[in-house]
């Protein structure tokens, strides 16, 4: 018996019936309770600098940043080592103490011991205890006159490389309102805990506990509007470390952090820990939406650029039978229209998934499945995978011909995946393109595949569907890779992919996201109405050079 639902066509619509039911119960899971904040702050060691420079204390200095809206203060480790060339600890070595006996500046029998370190705060003397009990090195301490006194048996020399953190940061901060933070340099996470209603910061790992997490990222003072924008709405908890330089004149850099913490503000963006922790998220069916985010990740992409060829086919019909003069500019708008509203609605869909796990984004998995999987399949899918043509092809013995076109085709999938790392000679001067465009266009550098490779290889695969339809006798002439509409599309397959991955990245607001999403398709389909009219002036260039028949 003949089962029609496995029919292509019946097949199809089931599969966009599941899929736009998935992307409904996802939007009504989700209902997009994302908490999006950025906790601005400065680094400690480097408003210690400023101070020195300008003459300013550090208590005072920490007062006018509050006052400007910074909410915190990163305490990085420094060596021990870093602390006696600024006065906060004395040595005493070995061979400075022998010195002093010869010269009859201590009694031979005297009470002082070489190898110690002497301090006067007892936070830093403990702190520097538990280093040293880590490390591990052998360590005693006592106290005289004052001073904490710390014995290292194995000399001071594996002692001096000790991290440890300045203690006046901690009460200088406190005075001012700010929150403190230890953050080691290789911390990727901050952990907020919230207890007895207030907020307490710390590099993740080292209690195991949080409310929230923060992603770290510094970033100048001196950086421009464009870079701020990236840096902030790359993740939706972020903690904004400004860096401040000592190279600089304070009162211009106190400007500019002013001017930043404005347009932060201005766009709605929360300058601060959320006055509570979140509240638990409703139960949803974990498992249910993970498949569904899997399902879009794989198929997602195949979807929304199939339903794209099918508002191409039936607009075809309606142009040629209302506005044949609009033919076919009108049905490829349409086919492009619909494939990015499809992935724009599909886009929501995971962003309310993701959401409703309480996840802040995708894991590296699900990114590059997303990357790979579609492309993977429409690839076996369109081209006919035939044992005895395979076996002929391997056969054949390899010229130079194709060697370098297995080559450079590698090369330029390799650049489209992952471009820094296979060609990072070429990043400065991506990144420099990107910073010289204007403004509006700062988010190009994320959405740089949508714009470029996309759209416009969507375009033309539609350009070319469109053109056999009308020319159903050119099929068998319009050969080669360039002619052929698979090669096309499977590059297209990039613009759904894009903007689906953009919307899984929760620290973009949802206005943003969507403007970006209508600048790529602006502008990657430009780029691609410029590909077609390249074509088709070369096309009649081709056949206005071909000789009449006599």
């Amino acid at each position: 018996m003949r089962l029609s639902i496995f029919r292509r066509g019946a097949l199809l619509r089931a599969m966009i019936f599941i899929t736009a039911a998935g992307a409904a119960g996802l939007l009504a899971f989700g209902g997009f309770r994302e908490e999006r904040f950025a906790l601005p702050a400065i680094e400690a060691e480097e408003a210690q600098a400023l101070c020195a420079e300008s003459g300013a204390s550090l208590p005072h200095l920490l007062e006018r940043i509050a006052a400007l809206g910074i909410k915190a203060v990163v305490s990085r480790p420094a060596p021990l080592r870093r602390l006696v060339m600024r006065g906060e600890a004395l040595l005493l070595s070995r061979e400075e103490l022998d010195k002093w006996k010869a010269f009859g500046v201590v009694a031979a029998g005297g009470t002082l011991k070489p190898d110690t370190v002497w301090l006067r705060d007892a936070t830093l003397a403990s702190e520097l205890i538990e280093a040293a009990g880590r490390a591990p090195l052998s360590v005693s301490s006592h106290s005289s006159v004052g001073f904490h006194v710390l014995q290292f048996a194995g000399g001071l020399e594996p002692a001096m490389d000790i991290q440890l953190y300045d203690p006046s940061v901690g009460p200088a901060a406190e005075g001012a309102g700010l929150l403190t933070l230890r953050l080691p340099a290789d911390a990727d996470t901050v952990a907020a805990a919230y207890q007895d209603g207030r907020w307490s910061l710390s590099a993740r790992g080292e209690n195991g506990a949080g409310d929230l997490f923060l992603e770290p990222r510094r970033i100048p003072v001196s950086a421009s509007p464009a870079a701020l924008w990236r840096a902030v709405y790359a993740h939706p908890r972020r903690l904004l470390v400004f860096s401040l330089s000592r190279d600089q004149d304070l009162e211009a850099q106190l400007a500019l952090l002013r001017r930043h913490l404005r347009e932060l503000s201005g766009r709605g963006l929360l300058l601060a820990l959320p006055d509570e922790p979140p509240h638990p998220r409703p139960r949803v069916q974990e498992g249910l939406v993970r498949g569904l985010l899997w399902f879009f990740a794989l198929l997602g992409p195949l979807f929304v650029a199939r339903m794209g060829i099918l508002a191409l086919k039936r607009g075809r019909v309606l142009v040629h039978e209302r506005l044949p003069p609009a033919s076919p500019v009108l049905q490829l708008a349409i086919g492009v229209i619909v494939a990015a509203a499809a992935a724009l609605a599909m886009g929501l869909a995971v962003r309310a998934g993701f959401d409703a796990l309480g996840r802040t984004g995708p894991e590296p998995a699900w990114q590059w499945t997303s990357l790979f999987g579609p492309m993977l399949i429409a690839a076996l899918t369109l081209y006919t995978i035939d044992p005895e043509s395979w076996s002929l092809w391997l056969s054949t013995p390899v010229t130079p011909a194709l060697l370098l076109k297995t080559l450079g085709a590698a090369a330029v999938l390799s650049l489209l995946i992952q471009p820094r790392m296979i060609w990072p000679e070429a990043s400065p001067r991506f990144d420099a393109f990107i910073s010289s465009l204007p403004e509006p266009l700062w988010w190009v550098g994320w959405r740089w595949r949508e714009i470029f490779v996309g759209y416009p290889c969507l375009l033309h695969a539609l350009f070319l569907v469109n053109w056999r339809m009308d020319c159903p006798e050119c099929e068998s002439v319009s050969r080669g890779p360039f002619k052929d509409p698979r090669g096309w599309f499977v590059l297209g397959l990039l613009a759904p992919i894009g903007l689906i991955s953009s919307f899984s990245r929760l620290g973009t607001p949802m206005a943003a996201a969507l403007e970006h999403s209508a600048g790529a398709l602006l502008l990657g389909c430009g780029l691609g109405a410029l590909l077609i009219a390249a074509r088709l002036r070369l096309a009649r260039d081709s056949r206005s050079k071909v000789p009449e028949k006599l």
